[in-house]
Order: structure tokens, then C-alpha cells, then sequence
């Protein structure tokens, strides 16, 4: 997992993402009609 965060910054973004998304299913519902 660390060498694919370092390879790939962008992978961390979206792992938090997806931890944010799954805690708080209506941000994703929200944050895809804001976008």
C-alpha cells in the first residue's frame, strides 16, 4: 500500500475518497450533483 501511495499520489486521494464516501454515503449523492 505505501509503495502505491508513493508511486501514485493520486491513489491516496481517492482512498480517502472512497473512506469518506463509505462513511457518509449522502456526500457522495451531494458532492455528485455539486460536480
Amino acid at each position: 500500500m505505501a509503495s502505491v501511495f508513493s508511486s501514485n499520489p493520486c491513489s491516496a486521494v481517492v482512498l480517502m475518497v472512497s473512506e469518506f464516501v463509505g462513511f457518509f454515503p449522502l456526500a457522495q449523492f451531494l458532492y455528485f450533483l455539486v460536480y
